[in-house]
């Protein structure tokens, strides 16, 4: 009995643990918990974004997360884009040694064939000045038979506050980052100095960009969030 007490105590703060652990990292690792964001194009909605963790997988101090994403139309009904089928994309999120390499820009390179490379490490525990090492990713879309290829180069990406934002999930406390953008993207030259809202356990929480122009900015925002 006492053996059994042991096991069962020690799976127990093995969980915490990782729940802990996973908890620090600035992306979602919960299984089934769902963020959805609105895409704003100037003032103008333009649809949604919901990401599900559908598994994670741990190997030690180094896990990935599964992650589906769907686009969603106004009335929040599945459509396919750029991105995807209506069922959506399977992505996986990687952490090693604490440290969250982030592949996806939900703002605009969700999606995409053939891609390697990463936008930012982002070590656990950030704080106000601190930088965060930026990558390189290269990805391609392909339409109407015609493969664009795009190479976003992520620099100069700084810990500049930390703030209360609200959205309209509530009011969650999180990371201001800014840093640059640069590269080729869908044939058209990318030079965006971009501003981001970043959470442990969430990832991120709000983005304001400006591939297609500083008049009419894209701002993609967390609008609810469940199973966390």
């Amino acid at each position: 009995m006492k053996r059994l007490f042991l096991l069962l105590a020690a799976i127990v703060i093995a969980n915490i643990s990782i729940i802990s652990q996973n908890a620090d990292v600035y992306t979602i690792t919960k299984k089934d918990a769902t963020i959805e964001y609105s895409t704003m194009y100037g003032n103008r909605l333009m649809g949604y974004l919901s990401f599900t963790v559908s598994d994670v997988i741990n190997n030690d101090n180094d896990f990935k997360v599964k992650v589906l994403c769907k686009s969603l139309n106004k009335k929040k009904k599945p459509m396919k884009t750029l991105i995807g089928p209506k069922e959506g994309v399977f992505f996986f999120d990687t952490v090693k040694d604490s440290v969250f390499y982030l592949t996806h820009d939900i703002g605009m390179v969700i999606g995409g064939k053939n891609r390697h490379g990463y936008l930012l490490k982002i070590p656990n525990n950030l704080k106000v000045g601190d930088m965060i090492e930026g990558g390189t990713l290269n990805f391609e879309y392909e339409f109407m038979g015609i493969i664009k290829r795009n190479e976003l180069r992520y620099s100069d990406f700084k810990v500049i506050e930390e703030v209360d934002l609200s959205t309209e999930a509530g009011v969650i406390k999180c990371l201001k980052v800014t840093g640059n953008v640069s590269g080729e993207y869908q044939d058209v030259k990318v030079n965006d100095n971009q501003t981001w809202y970043i959470a442990p356990g969430i990832g991120i929480v709000r983005q304001e960009l400006s591939y297609m122009g500083e008049k009419r900015p894209i701002v993609v925002e967390i609008c609810s969030i469940s199973g966390l």
